[in-house]
């Protein structure tokens, strides 16, 4: 019997049996093995497409085993550090690091932001959401105002005359001599 080749639409001819029985299951038929294998690959999409897809997969990869990676990570550094060649590093860029802090330190309003941002960092370090280093800062600051209006210890003392009137220890002791008599 002949046909057409479902790949390459050249004729070929088959047994009334093979073309019967591919039509009873609703196969197609061609007219060889590289035909056949041919037509079961299926096209690969673009390589924009293919990258855009590998890369959603990464970052849903990279969400669902952070801390998997991490450790990887760390391992990894460990077993391939070399303390030497990082101290080296380290050493070559000091000078360059202290004249950066020198200069961002000696400009009064840079060093007022650095000042707030640093209370700001730790407060989040160590209350974690914004809302609550924010607050934390708030109340150090509520706390500051209320030590400078209350009065300290010597002003406290100062006010009920321990200090000052003229009065000094010496005084003091004499009085007391003289008004047990």
């Amino acid at each position: 019997m002949s046909l057409l080749c479902a790949h390459c639409n050249k004729p070929h001819g088959r047994r009334a049996a093979y073309v019967n029985r591919a039509a009873k299951c609703g196969l197609p038929l061609y007219c060889d093995r590289r035909c056949a294998g041919l037509a079961r690959r299926t096209e690969k999409p673009p390589l924009a497409v293919r990258r855009a897809l590998k890369r959603e997969y990464d970052i849903k990869y990279r969400l669902e085993n952070r801390e998997y990676i991490r450790e990887r990570k760390r391992e990894d550094y460990q077993a391939h550090r070399d303390p030497v060649k990082e101290r080296r590093i380290r050493k070559a860029n000091m000078a360059r690091h202290v004249a950066y802090c020198r200069k961002y330190y000696q400009d009064p309003k840079r060093k007022a932001f650095k000042v707030a941002y640093d209370k700001y960092y730790k407060a989040k370090l160590l209350y974690g959401d914004n809302y609550w280093a924010e607050c934390h800062v708030l109340l150090v600051k509520l706390e500051k105002a209320v030590r400078e209006l209350e009065p300290n210890k010597y002003e406290r003392a100062k006010a009920r005359g321990y200090y000052g009137n003229g009065r000094t220890t010496q005084e003091r002791k004499r009085n007391a001599k003289i008004s047990r008599w």
